[in-house]
């Protein structure tokens, strides 16, 4: 999450749109497409308007709902199983 929290610091809110961060793995590196989706209405520390952005790493969407500073609050992590084999779902 430490990475998510300096991603999010580094986004542009004056040019909003897609924006792209570098991110490096032990093997390989990938690139991370963060958008400014809104302001979202949810009650977080007293606050109830905070700006929604949305990260995509290789495939997989994740909201997040950040405060003023862009500090997190929450992470919406989509549950993402592999499709059962055909073999396996015969009885």
């Amino acid at each position: 999450m430490a990475f998510e929290s300096l991603m999010l610091r580094a986004y542009d809110m004056t040019k909003k749109g897609v924006q792209k961060f570098p991110r490096f793995f032990i093997s390989r590196s990938a690139t991370v497409d963060v958008e400014y989706k809104g302001q979202e209405i949810r009650t977080v520390r007293a606050a109830t308007s905070n700006p929604a952005l949305q990260r995509e790493l290789l495939g997989i969407d994740v909201g997040i709902l950040t405060d003023a500073e862009r500090r997190i609050y929450l992470m919406d992590v989509p549950s993402r199983r592999p499709p059962l084999s055909a073999k396996a779902t015969r009885l």
